[in-house]
């Protein structure tokens, strides 16, 4: 399992802090396509950036998205596995401390759990809810963020937003 997906934090607060709000522009929805098989409808406040190592890196003033593929059989990950053992993976390998256990929400058809993490160089904590999706030749590691002062307002919303995202 890759262990980037906790050194994110400065890649957070540096989009959550720099991203310039769209004037006049109103918001609608907007499918976000990577190159490798994975797309996301969220809104058209999200502008893509760079993020290396990622599939797909998207934010707003507050609210970032980042995935990541790790191909069956590399890495440790099995192809038999469920999108569950996929996330318990990730949990143990990166030694996250998860708010809970991974959560099966069947309703929403989502496999997901949430940590925080505090950038150590701004002190700032960041929400994260952490989605596990299972395609026909990988894993997909697809978060959202936000600060955590903001995690309930933005809970729900990422939930919806993970709904949408389709994974080839």
């Amino acid at each position: 399992m890759k262990k980037k997906f906790l050194s994110v934090g400065a890649f957070v607060f540096a989009c959550l802090s720099s991203m310039v709000l769209l004037a006049g522009c109103g918001v609608t929805a907007k499918t976000f396509t990577s190159d490798d098989g994975l797309s996301v409808t969220l809104t058209s406040e999200f502008q893509e950036v760079t993020m290396e190592g990622y599939s797909l890196a998207l934010s707003t003033n507050d609210i970032a998205f980042f995935a990541d593929k790790s191909e069956f059989n590399t890495e440790g990950n099995d192809g038999d596995w469920t999108e569950e053992e996929y996330a318990n993976a990730v949990i143990d390998s990166n030694s996250v401390d998860s708010m809970g256990e991974v959560v099966i929400d069947e309703e929403k058809s989502l496999v997901y759990f949430t940590y925080t993490n505090t950038n150590t160089s701004t002190s700032q904590t960041f929400y994260y809810v952490a989605v596990a999706k299972k395609g026909t030749d990988a894993f997909w590691l697809c978060q959202f963020a936000c600060e955590e002062a903001n995690k309930d307002a933005n809970h729900a919303q990422f939930l919806d937003w993970a709904t949408t995202i389709v994974v080839a």
